[in-house]
């Protein structure tokens, strides 16, 4: 799987000064995204959300070596379940087939996108990937869907949000949208001390945090309404022949 045909970095500039209006220099790479069919790729809610208050926003591509930039078309904002939906027009890009079934805890799971990817003094973008497996499925409740979602053995750095969860049935399959980190905290240290005038009290808490990795489930995102596809996700995959 050469991965720059699958992900594509969400990034984010200005337009240069003096220049012609197609260039621009880039800021941030915001998060990362992967196609669906027909010019239209997903990602996290809250990626297009940061990447909308640039003067540009638009996808990474590699060409002939040299990294390139697509300006958004089009996107949709899914807020309660923090996918986003963009469109934009790049040369080349592989779409993934998708798993309709739920995953096990221990099951095998891999992402890869663009996390802290740019580097400027190089003029480059990086790609990394990461491998773990399921911790577990369950309600997610900071989001107001409150969808299933999968806990992660490898946590989801700034920049992987968008990326695909990525099983291997044979070939491999979108699984579900990674959208960023899930800290459970627990209370290890409690203590109270008086102080001798006896007007002030000071408590001392001490707490460890699980940090894990967090998506979106498939089963969760396949059943979403679309504006700009025009039907549900499912019925969108379907008719690109992408549902497994």
């Amino acid at each position: 799987m050469n991965a720059y045909e699958y992900v594509f970095p969400v990034a984010a500039g200005d337009f240069v000064e003096k220049s012609s209006e197609n260039a621009m220099k880039i800021r941030q790479v915001l998060g990362t995204c992967f196609s669906i069919g027909e010019g239209f790729f997903l990602t996290a809610a809250h990626v297009i959300s940061s990447a909308l208050g640039y003067e540009w926003a638009g996808i990474g591509f590699p060409l002939e070596k040299i990294w390139q930039g697509s300006t958004l078309i089009n996107s949709e904002i899914l807020e309660d379940l923090d996918i986003g939906i963009i469109q934009a027009e790049i040369p080349h890009y592989k779409s993934l087939m998708w798993n309709t079934q739920t995953l096990a805890m221990w099951e095998s799971a891999r992402t890869v996108g663009f996390p802290y990817a740019l580097d400027l003094e190089h003029f480059h973008l990086n790609v990394r990937a990461f491998a773990g497996h399921v911790v577990s499925e369950m309600n997610f409740y900071g989001l107001r869907a409150k969808p299933r979602i999968y806990e992660l053995s490898f946590q989801a750095p700034r920049g992987l949000s968008g990326a695909p969860l990525l099983t291997q049935k044979g070939k491999m399959f979108v699984s579900g949208l990674v959208i960023g980190n899930k800290s459970t905290e627990m209370q290890i240290f409690s203590d109270r001390e008086i102080v001798a005038d006896g007007n002030k009290e000071i408590l001392v808490e001490r707490y460890e945090a699980l940090q894990l990795g967090i998506a979106v489930s498939s089963t969760a995102i396949l059943e979403l309404h679309s504006k700009i596809l025009g039907s549900t996700l499912r019925d969108h995959l379907a008719k690109n022949g992408l549902a497994g």
